[in-house]
């Protein structure tokens, strides 16, 4: 949850998205827009804290363990995948 938390909050409060809301919106749209996004990330944060807790899913242990996710044929065909893309990206790089 308190990862979430952190990535939910994080970008949405940072310096320059905050100045430009109170810039357009005015200086009390942006204090609504930090009270929102602190009070429901936290909101989520404990939901999700809760919905862990409920089907029995330590956070923990699964941490560094996400590649296991996939079976290894999957992350194979989307490496594949990915060939073209790189290699896109490189002769567009080249080219200029």
């Amino acid at each position: 949850g308190t990862a979430f938390v952190f990535l939910l909050s994080g970008p949405a409060t940072n310096s320059a998205t905050i100045t430009m809301v109170a810039k357009f919106l005015g200086k009390r749209s942006a204090a609504i827009y930090l009270a929102s996004i602190g009070i429901f990330s936290i909101a989520f944060g404990l939901l999700l804290d809760f919905i862990y807790v409920k089907m029995g899913i330590e956070a923990t242990s699964i941490v560094g363990h996400a590649s296991e996710i996939l079976p290894d044929d999957m992350k194979m065909l989307f490496a594949i995948l990915m060939l073209p893309l790189i290699a896109n990206g490189i002769y567009h790089e080249m080219r200029e």
